[in-house]
């Protein structure tokens, strides 16, 4: 009796050990963080309305299988647009990740207010520099 006692509470020891390591490792797998995405392409779109509208189609990497899309970001000075491109990745290092490359394709607003025949420059992510003019 005393064997199958001991045996209970050491079965129970392992039990409650694997559920605290599960519940540990399921919050390092969990955290995220952000970064700025790799840009593989952006092109400008012009929207049919008056005044004309414009915006931003950016093609952004996902270098691991563990990325994920984040948002965007847009800040505008003069003429000059910023345009930040964010995704989020585990912030542990130990978590294991496809090395499969991925892309999102997304649309950031740019707005209207823009003057007729004036040239607007757009910098994505500090990497790549998109020029219009507007109509």
């Amino acid at each position: 009796m005393r064997n199958i006692v001991i045996a209970l509470i050491f079965s129970f020891g392992l039990l409650l050990l694997a559920a605290c390591t599960g519940a540990r490792s399921q919050s390092i797998s969990t955290a995220r963080k952000e970064v700025l995405a790799p840009i593989d392409g952006a092109d400008i779109l012009v929207r049919e309305s008056f005044p004309p509208q414009y915006a931003l189609e950016i093609v952004s990497g996902l270098p691991s299988g563990c990325a994920r899309f984040s948002r965007l970001d847009v800040a505008r000075e003069g003429d000059s647009i910023e345009v930040m491109v964010w995704n989020s990745v585990p912030v542990s290092d130990d978590v294991v990740c496809t090395m499969i490359y991925g892309t999102a394709r997304n649309t950031a607003a740019l707005g209207g207010d823009f003057e007729s025949g004036r040239t607007y420059e757009v910098h994505i992510n500090g990497e790549r520099t998109v020029s219009f003019t507007a109509q």
